[in-house]
């Protein structure tokens, strides 16, 4: 893991972390539980986060002797004399990556059978002498894969991860972008229930613009099937009295929706982006690739029931000014509860809660105001706007946060004591149930306690439960994360987290100092100490005889001292 700092915003570049932010708060959702009857699930931590995976992916009785295994070494070679070639970036300890691992080892398995001329590979991307690899490529996590055609980098990775799926992706990208319906038997099979969604071009002139148009649109689609007629017999039997025209075929909701726009690029490709899902999605294990595959802001209604909230949210998804613009979900009981954890819906309630998931920004809105259409699109209008508040979970203040050297704050007291213009501040995000946290927390305790000492008036050390807590325009994508703040700077954090993994309490301190450039300084009646001490050992110096009195007298002011210690341990 590291963090790149972009001025005021922390940009994560996840190179340990397995899947984006908000995958975090929903990874039961892409454990496979096809094999679950008799493959108990443990868990593994990443990053301070603990990941489901099933046992058996642990093991290495998964045939994957079908994947080439790239190295560093034949990387280049190997990508530049196969036509067609997905490469897997991995990391051993990645419990995701070791899920996809007799998946994608099946999927290799089955193509090398059915086409031969397609290479499934993986790389190490951890290993010594990778980091040139994925730096060119831009790996941000763990796993990704690239398809590479004579050499090049598709721009778009693939995102699937089953057997199945992953062969369907690849004989996409190998075949011709849009396959011809030659008679009424490919027809009805593409209208038939086991068709999820399809689009079919209907043209008279394969050679018109507006084929071109379709097929353009289909060879940089990576998720649809697109097909086309150009027999008008099959056309007419479809109900299409004149060509170019464009059908999707679903099995959900209207089966048959015919494209009403012109035809150009843009509109189409909206078109299908709008038409290929449901208007209401109801959240469940199988549906969350539908949710959040895609690149949609999301409008989640949480404890959605059977009332007027959810009816009115109904009536939302079906509005022609919202729907193809936002992914609508109603989130009940098969949900995951880690959704509703990560957007901070109230525990305590049991009313309907409706929040809107900006994509880009991983940013959160609450719906304040009772759930209708019209408050619905108000929500959305102040989004477009940009006038519309994002919503930062807040736990309560804590009764003594202030009474040890590290302060143990909530997200309401961050820029009394985190923004102080007077001190600079070392901030620790962790988690309650993260091993790695447990282990940083003496350490760091231990070199607040240090410093305390000598820079109170300059420093604090600050701890905040990123469970609970939310800072506009910090993201923080693992645990324990440590952010140094100096206050000459406070929109500009340097992240000390790699630098402070497994590092003692000696260690954070010489980070500290160093990353505030705290030079040495004196503690208070330092100086008068000093005068103190030189005017004693002159007295002894020139006292004649014994030097038992001059001892009795140290003794004495020892003990007085003693007294008054506040016992730490050594760093």
């Amino acid at each position: 893991r590291f963090h790149v700092i972009e001025g005021g915003t922390m940009a994560l570049r996840r190179i340990a972390l397995c899947i984006p932010l908000l995958m975090l708060a929903l990874a039961p959702l892409y454990v496979s539980t096809a094999d679950v009857v008799d493959e108990p699930i443990e868990y593994v931590e990443e990053d301070g986060r603990k990941i489901p995976v099933l046992k058996a992916t642990n093991a290495e009785d998964y045939d994957d002797s079908d994947v080439f295994v790239l190295t560093g070494d034949n990387f280049k070679e190997t990508i530049g004399k196969h036509k067609h070639i997905l490469v897997e970036f991995y990391a051993p300890w990645c419990g995701h990556c070791k899920q996809l691992k007799p998946e994608y080892g099946a999927a290799a398995k089955r193509l090398k059978r059915t086409h031969p001329d397609v290479v499934l590979a993986k790389f190490d991307a951890v290993a010594d002498g990778a980091q040139a690899i994925t730096k060119e490529f831009t790996v941000e996590g763990f796993p990704t894969m690239k398809w590479f055609v004579d050499g090049v980098a598709h721009p778009k990775d693939c995102q699937v991860r089953e057997e199945a799926d992953l062969v369907k992706w690849v004989v996409k990208k190998t075949s011709p972008p849009v396959k011809a319906v030659l008679n009424e038997d490919d027809m009805a099979l593409l209208k038939s229930t086991d068709t999820r969604f399809a689009v079919v071009g209907f043209f008279d002139d394969i050679e018109s613009k507006e084929f071109k148009t379709f097929a353009e649109l289909a060879m940089h689609d990576d998720r649809y099937d697109f097909h086309f007629v150009a027999d008008a017999t099959i056309a007419s039997g479809e109900g299409v009295s004149k060509m170019p025209a464009v059908i999707f075929y679903r099995n959900f909701d209207e089966p048959k929706v015919t494209y009403d726009k012109e035809f150009s690029a843009v509109d189409l490709a909206d078109a299908v982006r709008t038409n290929a899902r449901p208007r209401l999605i109801e959240m469940s294990e199988e549906t969350a690739p539908l949710i959040f595959d895609n690149d949609l802001d999301k409008l989640l209604l949480f404890r959605p029931g059977t009332g007027v909230a959810m009816a009115e949210f109904t009536r939302a998804s079906g509005d022609k000014e919202l729907r193809g613009r936002y992914i609508f979900a109603a989130v009940g009981d098969k949900g995951d509860p880690g959704l509703a954890e990560f957007m901070g819906v109230s525990a305590d309630d049991t009313e309907p809660e409706l929040f809107l998931f900006e994509h880009a920004a991983h940013k959160k809105y609450r719906l304040d105001n009772s759930i209708s259409l019209a408050s619905i699109k108000e929500l959305v209008k102040a989004f477009a706007n940009k006038t519309l508040k994002a919503h930062f979970k807040t736990a309560p203040v804590l009764a003594g946060w202030d009474s040890e050297a590290v302060k143990s704050i909530s997200s309401s007291q961050w820029a009394e004591v985190v923004m102080d213009p007077t001190k600079h501040a070392i901030v620790e995000f962790y988690a309650p149930w993260c091993d790695h946290c447990k282990t940083l927390e003496p350490k760091f305790l231990k070199a607040a306690q240090h410093l305390d000492n000598k820079y109170s008036e300059d420093l604090v050390f600050v701890k905040i439960d990123g469970t609970q807590n939310e800072i506009e325009d910090i993201n923080v994508g693992g645990f324990p994360t440590v952010l140094a703040f100096a206050k000459s700077n406070k929109t500009a954090p340097i992240d000390l987290s790699e630098k402070l993994q497994g590092a003692d309490a000696k260690k954070i301190v010489q980070e500290v100092k160093e990353v505030f450039k705290l030079g040495d300084k004196k503690r208070v009646g330092e100086g008068e100490y000093e005068i103190a001490a030189k005017r004693f050992k002159q007295a002894v110096k020139a006292l004649k005889g014994p030097l038992t009195p001059a001892a009795n007298e140290l003794n004495r002011a020892a003990a007085v001292l003693e007294k008054m210690m506040v016992k730490k341990d050594e760093l």
